[in-house]
Formats: C-alpha cells, structure tokens, sequence
C-alpha cells in the first residue's frame, strides 16, 4: 500500500490506486467523506491539480493486523517546505476498506505559494458537524481511557504512550520533560521543518488557554515494534462555539523516550467548517 499510495500522490498513478480500492470505500478527507470511483479518483486529482507531481523527502509505516497508517513528507517543485500526509487505512492487505487522512493544509498553502483562502476555495465542503447531546461530566470512563486501554504493547511503550496522552487529555505540561529530551524530532501542524519538545509544549498550553470545556478523545490505537500510531479528537467550547479537531498522531519511541512525534491536523479545513473559530491564528 505504502509504494500505492506514494505513486499516486507523487506522480499520479490513478491507475494503481484504483486496483486498491472498492466501491464501498469511505475517503474521509479535510473533514469530508469521499465515496464512488469518480470521487476518489478525485481525490487524487484535486492534490495534484494544487501540487503538481511532487517528492518524498521521508516516510513512515506502521502496520497492526488489518490498520496501516502511513505518513508521507512530501515537497513540491515549487519549494522546500514539507507537507505532512497522514493516512490511516482499513485494509486486509489487498484492498483498502477506508482512509481517514489528514493533510497539513497550513503546510500546502505555504509550499504552492497559495493563500489560505485559496487552499480553502479547493478543498471540499465539510460535511456537517453532528455532536451528540451528552455531558462528558456523566462520562468519565471515556476521559480516562488510555493508548494502553485500547491496545497490547510491551510495558515501555505503554508508560510513555500513556504519559504523552495525559499532556494532551489532562494539560500535564510537566510531562513532556519526562518523555522528550533534546534529541526529540517534534512536527507539529504548520512547521516548516523539525521542532523540539518546546513547541509541543506551546501548542498544548494555546488550546487550553483558547478553548473552555476541553475534551479529547482516542478512536483507534495501532502499535508495531517501537512505533504507535493514534488517532483522536479534540473538542472545546470556543466563544460560546463547540468546535472538533481531528489529529493523527505517529510516536516512535527508543529507550523510553519519544525519538520521533508527528502530529497532524488539518487547519484550513478546521476554519472552512468552522467559521468563526480563531483556534489556529497566532
């Protein structure tokens, strides 16, 4: 799947990509379900109609039974600056079931030298947002599962999993200390390059400082060897507004600390379905 997927997105070989999928295949995309041939096909028509035939600059894998979650670095003709791909797939090895992706798109305006407006215009219209009606007060189960919870792994990537989710579900800031160090590689949505520790720090200190009624939520766990992949949201009232922010998150952990941290949200389709929210501006 992963020389599929990087084919397809780089230099367009629809062709392989379609031998992979189904009908029935759900592409969930910049907050907006994809299905049908004509729709997925483009998908990849729309990237590269915004992109132009790119490359890889690095890639990361992380395969659980019937989940693949793939990261793809990629750059453009045009610049530099990486753009960040995060696919998580159902798939039995032969075909693939669905796709949740995320792209950076912050990262895709500033590599095709476009205006965030422009990258919104291009992208789908989100579908609508459907929040059930519950209190999270009723349902602390929810806020204290863990990476762990929902999946195997060795007693060493489960403490640090569980940890880097308590400084996302709990603001337990002090913990990225314990987990990163100096030699961390921290991506986190909108960078041009590699960041530390420090910028994880500032990122989750701004939502809770921007957001009332903050909730985060794990839906699906994968592990393989030293790497966890996990995929999860955040919600939180913002001036009256509840809002939802879909992230993948990419953990590759060597010696009980986190060597690697890729996170990835998609922020122009985060501001076209909700309109009025400022999360995202400096």
């Amino acid at each position: 799947m992963l020389t599929t997927l990087i084919d397809a997105f780089t230099q367009g070989d629809i062709a392989g990509l379609k031998a992979k999928l189904l009908h029935s295949t759900c592409w969930n995309q910049h907050n907006h379900k994809a299905y049908g041939e004509d729709k997925l096909q483009g998908v990849v028509l729309d990237w590269l109609t915004l992109t132009g035939q790119c490359e890889i600059i690095s890639s990361v894998e992380i395969i659980d039974d019937q989940q693949q979650i793939i990261n793809l670095n990629l750059k453009t003709a045009t610049t530099e600056q990486p753009i960040s791909y995060t696919l998580w797939l159902e798939t039995n090895g032969e075909v693939i079931k669905r796709v949740d992706a995320i792209v950076d798109t912050e990262q895709l305006a500033a590599a095709t030298l476009q205006s965030p407006k422009a990258i919104a215009k291009a992208i789908p219209t989100p579908d609508a947002f459907v929040l059930l009606d519950y209190d999270q007060q009723d349902h602390l189960q929810d806020e204290l599962a863990t990476p762990s919870m929902l999946a195997d792994m060795p007693s060493v990537i489960a403490r640090v999993a569980d940890i880097w989710w308590s400084i996302w579900s709990n603001v337990q800031l002090s913990a990225v200390n314990a987990i990163y160090n100096d030699a961390s590689e921290v991506q986190l949505a909108g960078a041009s390059g590699p960041q530390n520790s420090s910028a994880l720090f500032e990122s989750v200190l701004g939502f809770n400082t921007k957001l009332t009624r903050v909730f985060t939520q794990i839906q699906q766990v994968a592990i393989a060897g030293e790497q966890v992949a996990i995929k999860w949201y955040l919600d939180g009232d913002e001036k009256g507004n509840r809002i939802r922010i879909p992230f993948i998150s990419l953990l590759t952990i060597k010696d009980g600390k986190i060597a690697q941290d890729i996170t990835t949200c998609d922020a122009i389709a985060h501001k076209k379905r909700f309109a009025k929210s400022n999360i995202f501006s400096e």
